[in-house]
């Protein structure tokens, strides 16, 4: 590893470990991006979601592999998998610290420590390419392009969010520095790209961060205010760090072979280096499809993206990354434990979550499964310390269920959930009431007892800003009677550890497979 290469990793292992910024910025996002602000944009999530809907948008035939070059902690790997199945994303990164997260945010995916300028691929292995916020610490975006122009495959698309950093950005190696977009378009086509779009939103995606962390600042840390010396010190930081870039889309395509000889100067490049073998632990490491894609079952299941279209107007807290993760769970949930077909929801609010589970299931779970929707529907929401207060929701969840055609599926509860009785078996629960750790504790003990061997239990708000959701969930993960499954940004869902015997293998569906 160059001295170089070896300085952009150990700042990203430190980034990934950094406490406050991250945390008062990102606000418990697995994102480190500067995101595309609309007008209705709220937070840095929905800002790095716009962000990766603009860069998918630009590759139409959205089939086939997908490589995330220099992917950090796996949010834009895990936000791919809305699109692509997990089996065909890979990820690469220069960062141990890094890619340790991305297995925990994005599993299924296979993730390897490579650099995006000389690439252990063979050519032609990506149908496309993404890369987010990373070719300026690239030695050089002129190598990359060449590598990343000898691994896709004819008509591949290559789409990128770069900043044109200025000659003094010190993770910018100078031999990396680019004037302008006329000149960043000549580079693309000097590699043997076509179809060339550079598109500047600066005003979008840096602008829209500023104005953003200043109202974090006012929002989450008034303290601040009182100390002025330290605002103006945390105001020149971001100065320092954000001026005088300009942010940049870019979308490119390899040439097809079809209807269009190739260059003497293509052939050249094509040929000039020789393909090297995928490393071993690649294979392995790409695990299989959680969920059987919509494409497979097309008759029987809603995609994904038509449950996250549905489920957009619905108010709530509920990120369209952790919707998917819900609606991936619960049908494995149903598919391997045909014979325990309740699923329980514990906080319901307006009924986001609610619907994302119904859509899921409507259209392949057996007539006999239900959706217990539960929560007194007072309007409150956060911790029993620091409540969140709203309007009474029960009307609300009435309209979303009816507008979504669930109420054959869904039950509607209106109680705490230690009022409710139960002595039933659970495949799938989730919990998402108050979230301090008393009420998770009491949530998740009045109804483990009926989550089958198996069985999946689903938490929302696994992050720093709920802490006792993080500290019961961390506890009972120890204890070793759950297992990890898979997180995306603060949801996470963990397994019921079967004890091997016939009852499981009969409860199973005859198999003693997970």
């Amino acid at each position: 590893m160059t001295e170089f290469r070896e300085q952009v990793a150990q700042f990203y292992d430190r980034k990934t470990r950094q406490a406050f910024l991250n945390r008062l910025l990102y606000e418990g996002s697995e994102f480190l991006n500067f995101g595309y602000w609309r007008a209705d944009t709220a937070t840095v999530h929905e800002a790095c979601e716009n962000l990766m809907e603009e860069l998918l948008r630009r590759i139409p035939d959205k089939k086939g592999t997908i490589l995330d070059a220099a992917c950090g902690k796996g949010a834009t790997t895990s936000y791919l998998c809305r699109y692509y199945d997990p089996s065909d994303v890979v990820g690469i990164n220069i960062s141990k610290q890094q890619l340790r997260k991305c297995r925990e945010n994005a599993p299924g995916c296979a993730f390897l420590e490579m650099d995006a300028t000389d690439m252990s691929f063979p050519d032609a292995s990506f149908d496309n390419i993404i890369c987010v916020e990373a070719a300026f610490h690239f030695n050089t975006r002129e190598k990359f392009f060449g590598e990343a122009l000898r691994v896709l495959r004819d008509g591949g698309r290559l789409v990128m969010a770069d900043m044109l950093m200025p000659p003094d950005f010190q993770r910018q190696p100078v031999e990396n520095v680019v004037a302008g977009l006329d000149e960043y378009e000549a580079i693309c086509r000097r590699a043997g790209f076509v179809d060339v779009d550079v598109v500047d939103v600066t005003e979008a995606c840096v602008g829209g961060m500023y104005e953003h962390a200043g109202r974090l600042v006012r929002r989450r840390a008034p303290w601040l205010a009182e100390r002025p010396q330290l605002l103006r010190a945390f105001v020149r930081d971001l100065d320092r760090q954000w001026r005088d870039r300009t942010y940049i889309l870019v979308a490119c395509t390899k040439p097809g072979t079809q209807g269009r000889r190739r260059s003497a100067n293509e052939k050249s490049h094509a040929s000039r280096r020789p393909a090297r073998a995928v490393p071993a632990v690649t294979a392995p490491m790409i695990r299989s499809r959680v969920m059987d894609g919509p494409t497979e079952h097309a008759a029987e299941q809603l995609s994904l993206t038509s449950i996250l279209d549905h489920c957009r107007p619905i108010d709530g807290w509920l990120a369209e990354a952790e919707a998917s993760l819900l609606a991936r769970s619960v049908r494995q949930a149903v598919k391997i434990l045909p014979n325990a077909q309740n699923v329980v929801e514990i906080g319901s609010f307006c009924g986001k979550s609610t619907v994302t589970l119904g859509l899921a299931l409507r259209h392949v779970a057996p007539p006999s499964l239900k959706i217990y929707a539960i929560d007194p529907h007072e309007g409150v929401a956060g911790t029993a310390d620091r409540p969140v207060v709203k309007a009474p929701t029960l009307e609300t969840i009435r309209r979303n269920i009816a507008r979504a055609e669930l109420q054959d599926i869904v039950e509607i509860v209106q109680k705490y959930s230690f009022e409710v009785e139960w002595a039933d078996q659970i495949c799938f629960l989730f919990i998402d009431g108050l979230h301090d750790y008393r009420n998770v504790a009491r949530d998740f003990y009045h109804f483990e007892k009926w989550v089958v061997a198996g069985g999946y239990i689903a938490f929302h708000d696994y992050a720093f800003y709920f802490p006792g959701v993080k500290r019961f969930v961390d506890e009972t993960l120890r204890e070793g009677r759950y297992k990890f499954v898979e997180r995306v940004l603060s949801a996470i869902v963990i397994q019921k550890v079967p004890t091997i015997g016939k009852e499981v293998t009969k409860l199973l569906g005859g198999t003693s497979e997970q």
